[in-house]
């Protein structure tokens, strides 16, 4: 995109719009069922009053790391709930996991001496 230097110089610039979309990533085990995992995110997110259903929450397993599966969590919110929404998912996401024997790994390294 190309903007002008003129609109920039002296214009109200906005950063983003009425809505604002969450970039949140959580991993769990290797050995966990995905699709089970995958539709109770999706529960949280649907029964969130935060998130927005238009346009729609979208989450699904974005990389296999080192230490467990990815899963990238990306509803939509209105700007003044971003924080909020942020606070309440992850919590959500925390205890629902719990409850479900969901483990989220801790990261591990393994480290060999030589000689």
């Amino acid at each position: 995109m190309v903007i002008p230097n003129r609109k920039i110089v002296g214009e109200i610039l906005h950063n983003y719009g009425p809505i604002r979309q969450l970039n949140i990533v959580v991993e769990v085990a290797y050995g966990t069922d995905i699709n089970v995992t995958l539709g109770l995110i999706a529960e949280i997110l649907h029964a969130s009053s935060r998130v927005l259903q238009n346009p729609a929450p979208v989450c699904g397993v974005s990389r296999l790391a080192e230490s467990g599966i990815a899963i990238s969590i990306t509803p939509w919110v209105n700007v003044p709930d971003y924080v909020a929404a942020v606070n309440e998912v992850n919590k959500t996401i925390l205890e629902r996991f719990s409850a479900h024997g969901i483990v989220i790994p801790v990261p591990q390294r393994e480290v060999k001496m030589l000689g």
